[in-house]
């Protein structure tokens, strides 16, 4: 609880700072509000050593407890944190506890975590992938491999993927309701395309590190781009249409998908050709420019997403940061992000009230 209430705090600090930085008179009710975020985390952390000491690993209700306060941590430092220091320090809490829960416990296998525990950890594994580009690529694998896993962090999130889809269906059964069934098969694909996307992705950091550069047989990524691409062209193509029919989250899980793509594909290319060779296929000439597109149509419908495609924004704007910066001007994502940290720890690409000043 302490630590939703410093989430909380925080959201509430950022609602401040859009306010104050709009012309008009400031209300003095909210003054007083100050780091209560950061005090609400401290006592948080301190309880959280409390529950971690009397823990019972055998027990799915505490494992989901656990897990649900590292996903807390980990979106608290996500949305407000200033060091990638801080963030590191939690994954790698977590990966130790999940390999001191399995050495409890040898029959257990990752699909046979609690539900809640299994999604958690997919979305929390998702952060990570973001939090590896451009200039940490390397804490990806050696967090997770410090932790002495022996399985890989690529098959891990692809066994929670798949292991967790049907987690609410089976919670509810049989009073899962029909409209909320129907929902999931619509934004099924979208989901499985960003989820494929966040495996290679997973893949060419993991190998990146491993050799220290660029990974080899670059053919071989260049075809499993395009694979991906064919699969999905029809996803792709609605996310180039700039006005399509459809429910907004229904819109935004492909917007998502198509973006972390775009994002991938100019990632992989500048990774692989860095000597200036060129691919066919996968990769045209106006993939930074479509790219941008796409990232301006998720803002525009919804400034709160910045925090959904902040990965494709890294990306693009390592190859192209003026356009990049123009847009998060353009669209005021200075307010969104905020003064106080938010994403500040990945760099000076959300610094957007410097630009503005």
């Amino acid at each position: 609880m302490t630590m939703i209430l410093a989430i909380s705090a925080g959201e509430l600090e950022m609602i401040r700072y859009a306010q104050r930085s709009k012309p008009r008179l400031q209300h003095r009710a909210d003054e007083g509000l100050g780091h209560l975020d950061v005090a609400y985390y401290r006592r948080a952390l301190e309880e959280f050593g409390y529950v971690l000491r009397g823990l019972d690993y055998r027990s799915p209700i505490s494992v989901d407890e656990i897990l649900a306060v590292f996903f807390l941590m980990v979106v608290y430092e996500h949305q407000f944190g200033r060091q990638m220091s801080e963030m590191e320090a939690h994954l790698r809490g977590l990966y130790a506890f999940l390999a001191t829960l399995f050495a409890s416990n040898r029959d257990l296998t990752w699909t046979k975590l609690p539900s809640l525990s299994q999604q958690l950890l997919l979305f929390i594994m998702y952060i990570n992938l973001n939090f590896s580009e451009p200039r940490y690529h390397g804490s990806l694998a050696r967090l997770w491999h410090e932790a002495g896993h022996g399985m890989s962090f690529v098959s891990v999130m692809d066994q929670l993927f798949h292991g967790s889809r049907g987690g609410l269906r089976n919670m509810w059964m049989p009073a899962y309701p029909t409209e909320e069934l129907i929902d999931d098969i619509s934004v099924s694909r979208p989901l499985q395309f960003y989820h494929e996307c966040n495996m290679l992705k997973g893949r060419l950091l993991l190998e990146a590190y491993s050799q220290s550069g660029a990974p080899q047989c670059q053919n071989a990524w260049q075809q499993e781009l395009q694979k991906l691409e064919k699969r999905y062209q029809d996803l792709l193509e609605i996310g180039r249409r700039p006005d399509v029919n459809m429910r907004k989250h229904e819109l935004q899980a492909i917007q998502f998908a198509v973006a972390e793509f775009h994002g991938l594909a100019v990632y992989t290319h500048e990774l692989l050709c860095s000597d200036g060779c060129q691919h066919q296929g996968t990769w045209h000439h106006d993939t930074p420019d479509e790219t941008l597109l796409v990232l301006h149509r998720v803002l525009r419908y919804d400034k709160e997403m910045a925090v959904r495609i902040q990965w494709p924004l890294l990306v693009i704007g390592k190859c192209k940061p003026p356009e990049v910066q123009e847009l998060l001007l353009r669209e005021s994502i200075g307010e969104v992000l905020g003064s106080r940290g938010r994403f500040q720890h990945m760099g000076s690409l959300y610094s957007c009230d410097a630009q503005r000043s």
